[in-house]
């Protein structure tokens, strides 16, 4: 932002550990970096570095209890232990994109898989309900 703080692509602040935005001079650092525990580390266009702070990270024993808010975010809904940060297993990749957890490709066909697992059972369920309606409507039919 103008006033220098990092945020996502939806304006959203990124935070540091005490819960605060995290802001960097741009005029005064040249280069900012990320350490995987999350520390942000500046360095001035005279060579000097500086730590920032840590980017909270926050990760919990039992992902199901946690909602969805949102496009991207989650809300501690059902009661899940936050972790120590010595307990969790996260780590943070600067320049990275996350990826999908999903196998796209893989996925598809599965579900092609499955559509046409539906119609085969259903043109077997309309065969039995066929051969049901027959057989009643012959069984009252005088002889």
């Amino acid at each position: 932002t103008k006033e220098g703080q990092i945020v996502d692509p939806e304006g959203n602040k990124l935070l540091d550990a005490f819960q605060q935005p995290i802001t960097v001079d741009l005029k005064t650092y040249k280069q900012i970096m990320v350490t995987q525990e999350g520390e942000i580390l500046t360095t001035s266009s005279e060579g000097v570095s500086e730590s920032l702070g840590f980017i909270k990270v926050t990760e919990f024993d039992d992902l199901n209890k946690l909602e969805k808010v949102g496009n991207s975010f989650y809300r501690n809904a059902g009661g899940a232990k936050e972790l120590l940060p010595h307990q969790a297993n996260s780590k943070i990749e600067q320049g990275f994109i996350e990826l999908s957890n999903v196998n796209v490709v893989s996925e598809m066909v599965q579900m092609i898989d499955a559509t046409r697992g539906y119609e085969a059972m259903q043109k077997v369920i309309q065969s039995i309900d066929s051969s049901t309606g027959k057989i009643i409507s012959d069984i009252g039919r005088p002889v």
